[in-house]
């Protein structure tokens, strides 16, 4: 999918059910799994996936499990940046949901 001209394509229900199932094994990788997402949610963007709100719950759920459980993860440069573009991306979309995670990641890491 990354060799397609114009920086890739995935479509949106293949990205769905892709970072589900990778939202579903988070505890057993969660870097290389954040690192996923993030490559996934790129390729999907030109699809319009991130306008979908079923994809906005997967990354929220995602997030939230990050926080709750793999905190020190997110102290990691490469990491942390992986979430700012998905929560970034999603907001840009104009999904609030995604603002409000931005907003907490500055409290709790102040």
């Amino acid at each position: 999918s990354t060799e397609i001209a114009q920086g890739g394509l995935i479509f949106g229900s293949t990205a769905h059910y892709f970072i589900h199932t990778l939202n579903a094994c988070l505890e057993y990788d969660p870097k290389s799994i954040l690192a996923m997402v993030a490559k996934i949610t790129e390729l999907s963007r030109t699809t319009g996936y991130t306008f979908d709100s079923m994809a906005v719950r997967e990354v929220v759920a995602l997030t939230e499990k990050l926080l709750a459980d793999h905190r020190d993860l997110l102290t990691e440069t490469g990491s942390f940046d992986q979430l700012i573009f998905l929560l970034d991306t999603y907001m840009q979309s104009g999904w609030n949901d995604a603002l409000e995670l931005l907003w907490k990641l500055d409290e709790i890491f102040k």
